[in-house]
C-alpha cells in the first residue's frame, strides 16, 4: 500500500513504520496520527544527536534548542519540529480541538510538515543526491482500506479490548490514590481514613493522575490513546472532556465515596 515515507524505508524502517502508521490512521484516529508524528520527530532529533556524537537530554524541547544553539539544522526544519512536537503534546494532554474534523486537519497539517522534515533529513544525513518526490496527501478510502479488518471486531478482539481497559483502568484508579495518600495524607496510610471526597475533587486527582501517566514514556502514552481510542468507539464521542468525565465517573462510583 502507498506511504509517502517508502524512500526511508530501507535506511530506518521504524521511521518509516511510524510515518505510515501515521498517515493510515488519519481518518480514523486522528489523535494516534499526531502522536505517531510527534514520536518520528522526536526519533529523527535522536538520530542526528547521535550523528552529529551530541550529548542529548530526554526533553525533545531542549533538543531542538540546542540544535538551533548550534546551527546544525535550517530554521525552517526546526520550525517544522516544534510544530509537529507541540501538536503531539497537546494531543497527549486533550488539548487539541474537540472538533474531529478539526483534528483530522491538523493531522494532515503534522503529516506533511513531517514528509518535509523527512526527505530533508534523508537528503541532508544519507543520500545527499536524494531526488524528493512529491507529497500525496492520503484520501479517506486509502484510510478505511488500510483499517477494514477493525470495522467488525471479532469476539477475540472484543475480549482483548476488555481486558485492556480493566487492566488500564484499575492502574490509573491505582495511580489515584497514590496521589490521594501523598496529598491528603502526607504519604501514609489508607484511602479508607478519609470519610467523603466530592466527585469534583476526585476528578481533580483523576486529570492529575492522566498527567502523571502521560510523562512515563512512549509506552504509557499510547496506553492512554488506546484506552481513548476504544472510549470513542463505545461512547460515540470525539470530545476528551467527556470521555474523561465518564471514565472518572465510572471509577468514583466503585470508589469509597460514589
Amino acid at each position: 500500500m502507498f506511504s509517502n515515507f517508502t524512500f526511508i524505508k530501507n535506511a530506518y524502517p521504524s521511521l518509516y513504520e511510524l510515518g505510515y502508521l501515521a498517515e493510515h490512521n488519519i481518518f480514523n484516529d486522528a489523535d494516534t496520527s499526531l502522536y505517531k508524528l510527534r514520536k518520528l520527530g522526536e526519533e529523527i532529533v535522536n538520530i542526528i544527536f547521535e550523528y552529529l556524537n551530541l550529548q542529548k537530554s530526554d526533553s525533545l524541547f531542549l533538543n531542538l534548542s540546542l540544535l538551533e544553539r548550534g546551527g546544525y539544522l535550517d530554521n525552517e526544519v526546526l520550525t517544522l519540529l516544534h510544530s509537529i512536537r507541540i501538536r503531539g503534546n497537546k494531543t497527549i494532554h486533550n488539548s487539541n480541538s474537540n472538533n474531529n474534523s478539526n483534528s483530522v486537519d491538523l493531522a494532515k497539517q503534522s503529516l506533511y510538515e513531517a514528509f518535509q522534515v523527512s526527505t530533508y533529513f534523508y537528503k541532508k544525513f544519507v543520500d545527499r543526491v536524494f531526488q524528493i518526490p512529491t507529497f500525496r496527501e492520503p484520501n479517506y478510502a486509502q484510510s478505511i482500506d488500510s483499517s477494514l479488518g477493525n470495522q467488525n471486531l471479532t469476539s477475540y478482539e472484543f475480549e482483548k479490548d476488555k481486558i485492556f481497559f480493566d487492566s488500564f483502568m484499575s492502574y490509573i484508579e491505582e495511580i489515584i490514590y497514590k496521589c490521594i495518600i501523598d496529598k491528603k495524607l502526607n504519604g501514609f496510610g489508607s484511602v479508607k481514613e478519609l470519610e467523603n471526597m466530592s466527585f469534583q475533587e476526585f476528578y481533580g486527582f483523576f486529570s492529575g493522575a492522566l498527567e502523571n501517566i502521560a510523562g512515563l514514556g512512549n509506552q504509557y502514552v499510547e496506553g492512554l490513546l488506546y484506552l481513548r481510542k476504544i472510549c470513542k468507539e463505545q461512547l460515540h464521542s470525539n470530545d476528551p472532556q467527556f470521555i474523561n468525565r465518564e471514565l472518572a465517573t465510572m471509577l468514583y462510583s466503585r470508589s469509597l465515596w460514589g
